[in-house]
């Protein structure tokens, strides 16, 4: 049988500055803190390169795109 640890609830404050002290990111959650994973620069060429793909169709294909107004 396993046991849970006591479950620690950090206030909004706390954590504001844990993350300002922090070398990794967390995100904030109903009084926890949960660590954030980070991107690398695969993902990051990976992303850029689908915007740019995406960006290059919209200009092909213009009527398939929201219009802004003018």
């Amino acid at each position: 049988m396993s046991s849970l640890g006591a479950q620690t609830i950090y206030s909004p404050e706390e954590y504001l500055i844990s993350e300002r002290k922090a070398t990794l990111k967390s995100e904030y959650l109903s009084g926890e803190i949960l660590a954030m994973s980070g991107a690398n620069l695969a993902h990051n060429l990976i992303t850029l390169d689908m915007a740019t793909d995406l960006n290059i169709q919209t200009r092909i294909y213009p009527r398939f795109t929201r219009q802004s107004p003018r």
